[in-house]
């Protein structure tokens, strides 16, 4: 009786979804869940929405960690010395030792002039100077993960203060801008990261709500109808991404099965709350 009231009244309120959610079989039992056409209709273009938000951040991410790596193995401080051998190599040992330095290269006066020569804009120059005419360069790059431009400027007086240290010349900019890309990819990184733990949690609140429900109460076509309807709906968000933006890893393609999932249980979830006394 009570189903057969739930059933006249979503279907007052011309609701499809609702209303094929509470069928009254004749004997008092509810039916097992089947989808409806408008449930699966409403379930792929959410699933096209969810890939498309998804991927998007998936994407974003990954763009800002490449474009981070690249800038990051080109960013170079060099450190320009003089004195003799013993006083250049105290210079290279005290730069090795410092936090957060990856490597450090020894480039001759002679390797300086070279690779000079190698640059397009300064070619047709290099010949009014002689190939000792540049000082001794020390090398050095930063560890990724290390990298942190506000310790940086801290370590930059005390190598200007070393002796035998000329100068240090790099491009600040490019130091911030690394960072600034850095502090991007971590702030994308957490949203979707509290976007995966909400999918999660909503996972885990429907599987304790449906715990105890005997298997044979599932309408196993409709849960491979909801399964195979959202994972197209899936694709098709990220193939629309991959024409803007670029691929994703082939394991992202598979979310639309954990949509399917949530859309098929979810709506058994919400019918064994309605049937609560």
């Amino acid at each position: 009786m009570k189903t057969k009231m739930r059933s006249e009244l979503y279907t007052k309120m011309n609701d499809p979804i609702l209303e094929s959610l509470f069928q009254d079989t004749g004997d008092g039992k509810s039916a097992p869940v089947k989808n409806s056409t408008w449930s699966l209709a409403l379930f792929f273009v959410l699933s096209v929405c969810v890939s498309v938000v998804f991927g998007g951040l998936g994407l974003v991410k990954n763009n800002l960690y490449e474009s981070w790596a690249v800038r990051c193995s080109d960013y170079k401080w060099m450190v320009l010395v003089e004195g003799d051998p013993v006083q250049v190599d105290e210079v290279g040992r005290f730069l090795k030792q410092l936090d957060g330095v990856n490597n450090v290269r020894f480039m001759s006066s002679s390797d300086v002039y070279q690779q000079l020569s190698q640059e397009p804009m300064l070619a047709p120059q290099m010949g009014l100077f002689g190939t000792d005419a540049f000082p001794a360069t020390w090398v050095m790059d930063w560890v990724p993960s290390e990298f942190d431009v506000n310790r940086q400027q801290n370590l930059l007086g005390d190598i200007k203060k070393f002796t035998g240290v000329l100068d240090v010349a790099f491009d600040q900019k490019a130091g911030e801008s690394i960072q600034l890309i850095r502090r991007h990819w971590l702030e994308v990184r957490v949203v979707l990261s509290l976007l995966t733990f909400l999918v999660i949690g909503s996972m885990a609140w429907l599987l304790g709500r449906l715990f105890f429900v005997p298997l044979d109460r599932f309408h196993w076509k409709s849960v491979g109808v909801a399964l195979i309807s959202d994972e197209l709906g899936w694709i098709a968000g990220l193939l629309l991404l991959r024409q803007v933006l670029g691929g994703l890893p082939w394991a992202f393609y598979t979310g639309g099965f954990v949509v399917g999932f949530l859309h098929y249980i979810g709506l058994y979830a919400l019918r064994v709350d309605a049937f609560k006394s």
